[in-house]
């Protein structure tokens, strides 16, 4: 029987459609992870009238005690739809986290398929890899993570545009990379860097139809004006120096730190060979001379493509080395004024995935041999992606016992009482409650506003603003007031609540060796109280009237 284009492409979606929802089904059935309570409570409340204002203020309202260098009106219209749409589900935020993941993969294959010369195998393949990839689990699985599944979107749709213009040279795809690309880059800043990325395409796998100066120039023009639009934008809502930290570039030690760090990042793209990588801070002089030769292998290898340029195979050779290293140093570039993190590698394992198995499509002709390759590299990825989801499943269920113990002390306990937090802000390297106090104390979250009804005091990173922790007012209520204390314990999966009577927390209040407000101290007194012999088989007495 013979299989139509269309029910190729159907079957190529069901397949990334399945191994996309086998991957990550677990999501719909987690809560909400540190900062995720501050952002859905926010734009749970932040009418929708309001939304256009965010394209000239940053998106968080200063709910972090600071502005925030960050102009994303449209993850701000993300998470302002999900609450009209699943209120206070948090399975509704993951489904379009979910189907925001499965959006990406698809461009992935879609704009593979464009440049292998429309073949489905490798195509699915590249989807497929990009789906399962273990670098993926904290922009999946957070909700706030979602910024970069946005950014990466419109980024990718404004490349397969692009890519479809110059094949077609459709109009119809103009306003598309315009669109893709404005939506992109007020989604996360990182997408400014398509124009530099759709440059380096062009100059190193040019398209063999030749085209006006007219046709050449349009896609930029239109990014230009939507650039022009975001700095705008932009300085209106951060000021004139744009929020940007000034940068020493012309020095080697501003170098260093950079290879370095793409080490890092290049470890966790391919984490089998991360140990053999110069990715510690000491090698930052080495990670350099790794970096400079490593170049001088891609141009060398670029060298050779052009040479080859009318035997056959060399555009395949051409785009496996553009998506294998330029697209990954592009797409990496604007992560060296900020954090290191895999979730930042969203978009550059995009091209890692695409410029794989274009090599592999190149390298390894037979069908069945390059099914199983590309099995062998799914499955690899599938295999380091669940035992790193176990993590982020653990870390969800401890934030929503949590949670829930929160809401169990807040029925027995009277206002005026001190909670005490002695919950984590991470568990091996997935988010609990790191920012999210006050906003996890309050509704929605809560029946009551806890954080106002009670003296609230948690470790240093479970407060919304760490560097203010020391400042919060709860320190100098607990000086000034006797009260019984309820202690929220979390440790690995199981959470205690523990009743403390008046007394015990004010010895230990007065404990010289605590040190009250200072750094460390929360720590100080939770120990202390137990010191005292307060344990978790007093929990769940109710304090004297």
């Amino acid at each position: 029987m013979t299989v139509t284009p269309r029910q190729r492409a159907a079957l190529a979606w069901a397949a990334l459609a399945a191994v996309t929802a086998a991957a990550f089904w677990w999501v719909v059935t987690i809560g909400f992870l540190g900062d995720d309570f501050g952002y859905v409570q926010r734009f749970s409340q932040l009418p929708l009238l309001a939304w256009p204002r965010l394209f000239v203020r940053e998106w968080s309202g200063g709910i972090w005690g600071f502005p925030l260098r960050e102009l994303r009106p449209i993850a701000a219209l993300a998470f302002m739809i999900d609450s009209r749409v699943w209120h206070l589900a948090p399975a509704g935020y993951h489904i379009t986290n979910l189907l925001l993941h499965l959006g990406c993969s698809g461009l992935v294959m879609l704009v593979t398929r464009d440049l292998v010369g429309g073949r489905w195998l490798p195509a699915v393949g590249a989807g497929l890899l990009f789906a399962v990839h273990p670098v993926h689990t904290e922009p999946v699985v957070w909700i706030t993570g979602r910024v970069d599944l946005l950014g990466t979107f419109g980024f990718l749709l404004a490349f397969h545009a692009l890519v479809r213009y110059r094949a077609t040279m459709q109009i119809a795809w103009l306003p598309a990379m315009w669109l893709a690309y404005a939506a992109g880059i007020f989604a996360k800043e990182f997408c400014l860097t398509l124009p530099l990325m759709a440059v380096l395409y062009e100059a190193l796998v040019p398209a063999g139809r030749p085209r006006t100066i007219r046709a050449t120039v349009l896609p930029y023009a239109g990014w230009v004006a939507v650039s022009l639009a975001y700095y705008v934008c932009r300085t209106h809502a951060i000021g004139p120096n744009l929020g940007a930290p000034a940068l020493d570039v012309l020095t080697k030690d501003f170098w260093r730190i950079v290879a370095q760090r793409e080490w890092v990042y290049v470890g966790a793209l391919v984490w089998p060979i991360a140990h053999w990588l110069p990715t510690a801070d000491s090698q930052q002089p080495e990670a350099l001379q790794w970096l400079i030769r490593g170049l001088a292998l891609v141009l060398l290898a670029s060298g050779i493509g052009w040479w080859r340029d009318r035997q056959a195979g060399a555009r395949d050779i051409r785009v496996s080395l553009f998506f294998l290293m330029v697209w990954f140093l592009v797409a990496t570039l604007p992560f060296v004024v900020t954090y290191v993190s895999a979730r930042h590698l969203y978009l550059a394992s995009a091209g890692v995935s695409i410029g794989l198995m274009a090599a592999a499509a190149r390298i390894v002709a037979h069908r069945i041999a390059f099914g199983a390759v590309a099995a062998v590299l799914v499955v690899s990825c599938a295999i380091e992606l669940q035992e790193r989801g176990t993590d982020w499943r653990a870390a969800a269920t401890l934030s929503r016992r949590v949670n829930e113990a929160v809401a169990a002390t807040a029925q027995r306990a009277r206002t005026g009482d001190v909670l005490l937090l002695d919950v984590p802000e991470g568990r091996r390297g997935a988010w609990v409650w790191a920012w999210a106090v006050p906003f996890a104390l309050q509704p929605p979250f809560q029946s009551r506003d806890v954080a106002s009804d009670m003296i609230v005091l948690e470790r240093e990173n479970a407060f919304f603003h760490p560097e203010a922790w020391d400042q919060q007012p709860s320190w100098a209520q607990l000086r000034r007031r006797a009260a019984p204390a309820w202690l929220v314990a979390a440790a690995d999966t199981n959470v205690d609540v523990t009743f403390i009577p008046e007394a015990a927390l004010t010895a230990a209040v007065a404990d010289p060796d605590v040190a009250l407000g200072t750094s460390g101290s929360f720590g100080r007194l939770v120990d202390a109280i137990r010191g005292a012999g307060v344990r978790a088989d007093q929990r769940g007495r109710t304090p004297s009237p």
